[in-house]
């Protein structure tokens, strides 16, 4: 049986929660087990063509052509990974917002070859996100321990269950929640944790990346962080989380 194309959405509408070092070594490590990956960057920050890319996006690899109605070419920037890129200009589109305008996304993406697309999102809920979770079909979520990140994770939900529920086809739904960056004292306070989850208990994933010097460091020398400190709880945590996310896809 052909495997069925996932396209996977990072985004929280709180910014600081990790999402392009999450989506970065997910793309890393499914390009490892033999994935062809497609990375769309969504974020007019470019972070995540920064960490991809020495040079500037070029105009045909930008992810800006999408909503120009033209189809950029993806940028080949490691075994088995593909990136259509971004930058400033990006935010240009922002707003724009009509139907016609978010689903121009979803069909550049379906028409792709590669079985798994990792979108990152912009922290905020505008035309980029909308477009990414208009086209995917599962929805991950970075949040850390913060109260904002709460606020962030009610409103994402709230604004994927309003695509849904007025059809147009929108398939996405939730992945996972997992927990990005917590100090080590953090993770021993379960009960907080808990109490501030509570509502999501059953999509809370087992995995916890925690706060780490080596996932700077990497993310600062454009690295996985298991380049910088192979062994380290980083990046034992994200192989981890590699493994929790593939089992909840039925990947093989």
């Amino acid at each position: 049986m052909e495997e069925e194309k996932t396209i996977l959405c990072v985004a929280n509408q709180k910014g600081g929660t990790g999402k392009t070092t999450l989506a970065y070594h997910l793309s890393r490590l499914a390009a490892q087990a033999g994935r062809s990956v497609l990375v769309v960057d969504m974020d007019p920050q470019g972070n995540m063509t920064e960490l991809f890319t020495e040079d500037e996006i070029q105009t045909e690899n930008h992810a800006k052509l999408i909503f120009d109605e033209r189809s950029p070419v993806p940028l080949v920037v490691a075994d088995g990974i593909r990136l259509i890129g971004s930058d400033i200009a990006l935010g240009a589109y922002e707003k724009r917002a009509s139907w016609h305008d978010i689903g121009l996304l979803r069909l550049y993406v379906m028409d792709r070859p590669e079985k798994l697309v990792i979108i990152d999102c912009p922290p905020n809920l505008g035309l980029m996100t909308s477009s990414a979770l208009f086209c995917a079909t599962r929805l991950l979520v970075p949040v850390t321990m913060g109260r904002g990140s709460v606020k962030g994770l009610k409103d994402l939900f709230s604004t994927a269950k309003d695509l849904r529920d007025m059809g147009k086809d929108v398939t996405v739904e939730p992945l996972g929640i997992v927990l990005n960056g917590i100090a080590e004292g953090q993770l021993r306070a379960r009960e907080a944790r808990d109490l501030l989850w509570g509502g999501y208990s059953g999509l809370m994933l087992k995995t916890v990346i925690p706060q780490a010097a080596s996932v700077e460091m990497a993310m600062n020398h454009k690295k996985a962080v298991w380049e910088v400190e192979p062994k380290g709880k980083a990046a034992l945590a994200f192989r981890a989380l590699y493994a929790e996310v593939a089992g909840r896809l039925l990947w093989t």
